[in-house]
């Protein structure tokens, strides 16, 4: 296999154009370090990419809510209970798992690379009409998120 050609950082279409044409021939490993690492800070600054699913970790991890998140079971228990909670009362595990349940209703509603761990992908054209399919798996959030681009598929 022909090694990927370098960089041209001058040239946005451009440096996509080459990075589509090399990952349509070979996938990821056809890409040289330098268009992985182009490819993933213009992936994070682009917008373009689409919520998939959850990363296993924000989706089976137990997650520590507090009196500040009681909020989430609104329309699930009474005021009674709701005024306990608020009030320092112990959630009991059913309760737990409503506000996971609607605590990922609402990142899938709302997803931001920044926020959602998770799977996101971007479909890329080149300005010739070839497409690829780019997935990545984002951990954590915020300034502390890392980000691993895992896949790229011809389209």
């Amino acid at each position: 296999m022909d090694e990927a050609e370098p960089v041209d950082e001058d040239n946005e279409d451009m440096i996509l154009d080459q990075i589509v044409a090399a990952a349509n021939a070979g996938g990821l490993d056809a890409l040289t370090p330098d268009q992985q690492i182009w490819l993933e800070d213009w992936l994070w600054g682009s917008g373009d990419e689409e919520f998939q699913d959850f990363a296993w970790d924000e989706a089976t991890e137990p997650l520590c809510f507090s009196a500040e998140d009681v909020w989430m079971l609104e329309g699930k228990i009474g005021d009674e209970r709701m005024a306990e909670l608020e009030n320092g009362g112990t959630l009991t595990p059913d309760e737990i798992e409503w506000m996971r349940e609607r605590w990922l209703a609402e990142l899938k509603e709302e997803p931001d690379d920044d926020k959602v761990p998770g799977i996101w992908t971007c479909l890329l054209t080149a300005s010739d009409g070839t497409q690829i399919r780019t997935t990545r798996f984002c951990y954590g959030s915020g300034w502390e998120a890392q980000r691993e681009l895992r896949r790229i598929d011809p389209v």
